[in-house]
């Protein structure tokens, strides 16, 4: 899973994977993890949309977040249509997991994920 620093580097990360050369190394694209670095106030980040078109050819699976960040530090809401449609388009027939937030919140989490579904169930009914 890109998971920030070289991690959140979608290119770096795929040919990483590419290079084990073994057929069960894989990818878990995150959608809402391509912060690559924090220094005081500035953001590092990678397009997450450029970073799941790279890492999906070798993903086993794909975490869903509902925001996500271009190459200028910034943090975007999700686009579900973009994204399924990168993600379909590489064939992947595997499981797209909704991750939440924090416990202290779970009810708000519990409704957060049921809107999630919707979305991509709708993303993909009209694909």
């Amino acid at each position: 899973e890109n998971h920030g620093g070289y991690s959140s580097n979608g290119k770096w990360l795929a040919r990483l994977i590419k290079e084990t050369g073994h057929r069960r190394a894989g990818t878990l694209p995150d959608f809402g993890n391509f912060q690559l670095n924090k220094v005081g106030d500035k953001i590092f980040s990678y397009d997450s949309y450029r970073g799941v078109d790279e890492l999906m050819p070798k993903a086993k699976g794909v975490s869903l977040k509902p925001k996500v960040w271009d190459d200028f530090g910034k943090e975007h809401p999700l686009d579900y249509e973009r994204m399924m449609k990168i993600v379909v388009g590489h064939k992947f027939n595997g499981y797209v997991g909704i991750e939440h937030g924090a416990p202290d919140r779970e009810w708000e989490s519990i409704e957060e994920i049921r809107v999630n579904l919707d979305m991509i169930r709708r993303t993909l009914s009209n694909a």
